[in-house]
């Protein structure tokens, strides 16, 4: 039997959520010192995602390339020297 229409909120899967273990995974056990995202300037639901993680924002003031119009970064504030 199949199910349509929208999931109920508490089943709804944000790109954030699965992307949590990622990044831990990537600090703790790669020990990487920070994680870098670009997005365009127009693409708000990247930015959102970027936030949602932590992430620090700046923007690009050239035009281009268009992809890195946004910069998300995430330090790892507990990465041990290597």
């Amino acid at each position: 039997m199949a199910a349509f229409g929208s999931p109920s909120p508490s089943a709804r899967v944000t790109p954030a959520r699965p992307a949590g273990p990622l990044i831990e995974h990537a600090f703790a056990e790669l020990r990487l010192k920070r994680i870098i995202a670009t997005t365009a300037h127009d693409n708000l639901a990247s930015q959102a995602v970027m936030r949602k993680l932590g992430m620090r924002l700046a923007c690009n003031p050239l035009p281009d390339p268009p992809w890195l119009q946004v910069v998300g970064v995430l330090e790892n504030h507990g990465s041990m020297p290597i």
